[in-house]
């Protein structure tokens, strides 16, 4: 049926673990050969049991495409000699085996989209790159590993070159936390990852790369040479440090005024206080797969006590207004991006910012916010952030109106 495949000693050590556990991460530097692995052993499955689902995702569509339907999967699947072995959906990236397996292929960026596609339930669910996908679409993904097999055991896998130490996949597989509450796993060793560096890979790696390699930044260097993690150059908010602003959500104190922050391009929302001196961001929610009305109808439930003004971003415009209780559209004023990042770095500096310890998901974001070489802020992982400038800024801007938050 297949061509004779070769593995080096790392990938086939990576191939035992995936045969033994249900959580696998494969981390580590760049071209160590973790994505094909993975697929590998994605379409084995698939080929030896009949009819099941699987489903192989990034954080975008346009990624997943380009990488994992266009570049990985094709040369995985011609080693394959049998004909009519795989029939492949172009448009709607699905592939399905003569036996009736299927494999699909997709992106978390579209909410209804990945619904529909995750309703099915599956088998086997792969994360590539999750670093770059939400907590959000990862518990989402978890609750639809529902297709029962006889003698097939469910899995989730991942692989990534590993982010900063606060990020949710390091919580999981290295802290052995859930990630959002901090609890510990219920069943620990389920958990298991093996780093893969480029190292491990050199067979199948031309020189002039691993020289590369060598040149890059150090803390560059460190992630995709030698699979480490580490915190982004270029954080945005310097001054965040975790003894000075965080605080147990159980001391959180009543606040004279509360709003709520709300992201619509990724759903994702924050609960503000503020007393006369001190901002609190007392809560946050997030969502994969729900409508606009949805949202409200979660955080009303959840916030409605605190009589909050909600503050929406512009992506639906004034009609979202009418799907939000108590809202309006956020503070846009000029230079409104930059000017809440500088209020936000303000509070931090003047210790007026106090976050509750269960906002992981605002704290990982907050950590890892950072400009680009040339000082373009990089609009990756800022879901939470772009709902605490909405509701901070717009709710101070209206308190004090005409004051400028722009220069530090």
């Amino acid at each position: 049926m297949s061509k004779r495949v070769t593995f080096t000693d790392r990938q086939l050590s990576a191939l035992r673990l995936l045969k033994s556990k249900p959580y696998v991460l494969l981390d580590g530097g760049a071209q160590s050969g973790k994505t094909r692995v993975i697929l590998e052993w994605m379409v084995r499955k698939g080929l030896r049991h009949p009819g099941i689902r699987m489903f192989a995702g990034r954080a975008m569509l346009t990624d997943a495409k380009a990488s994992l339907w266009r570049q990985s999967l094709p040369g995985i699947l011609n080693s394959y000699e049998s004909p009519g072995l795989f029939s492949l959906n172009n448009t709607d990236l699905v592939i399905t085996m003569a036996n009736g397996s299927q494999l699909y292929v997709d992106g978390f960026d579209d909410k209804e989209r990945i619904e529909k596609i995750l309703g099915r339930g599956f088998a086997i669910i792969y994360l590539n790159e999750c670093s770059q996908i939400d907590y959000r679409a990862y518990t989402t993904a978890k609750t639809r590993l529902s297709q029962t097999v006889e003698g097939l055991r469910n899995q989730i896998l991942f692989d990534c070159n590993p982010p900063a130490p606060s990020h949710w996949i390091h919580k999981l597989f290295y802290d052995k936390i859930e990630a959002k509450e901090g609890k510990p796993l219920s069943s620990p060793d389920d958990y298991q990852h093996l780093l893969m560096n480029p190292g491990d890979n050199v067979e199948n790696l031309p020189a002039e790369f691993l020289n590369a390699l060598d040149d890059l930044p150090d803390d560059e260097m460190r992630r995709f040479k030698y699979g480490e993690y580490v915190k982004p150059q270029g954080a945005i908010f310097k001054e965040l440090q975790r003894s000075r602003h965080i605080m147990p959500a159980s001391e959180m104190p009543e606040c004279d005024r509360y709003a709520v922050g709300v992201d619509l391009v990724t759903y994702a929302a924050v609960l503000i206080g503020f007393t006369n001196y001190d901002v609190f961001i007392v809560d946050e929610w997030g969502a994969v797969g729900i409508t606009a009305s949805e949202m409200n109808t979660e955080i009303y439930e959840l916030w409605g006590k605190y009589d909050y003004i909600a503050y929406l971003d512009h992506n639906l415009g004034e009609a979202a207004t009418r799907e939000f209780i108590g809202s309006t559209l956020s503070d846009k004023g000029p230079g409104s991006v930059e000017a809440s990042i500088n209020l936000i770095r303000q509070l931090l500096k003047a210790d007026n910012l106090h976050i509750a310890d269960h906002c992981t998901g605002l704290l990982y974001e907050m950590e890892n916010y950072r400009r680009d070489e040339i000082g373009r802020v990089i609009k990756v992982d800022d879901h939470y952030i772009s709902a605490l400038r909405y509701g901070v800024y717009s709710e101070m801007a209206r308190e004090e109106p005409g004051v400028s938050y722009v220069e530090m």
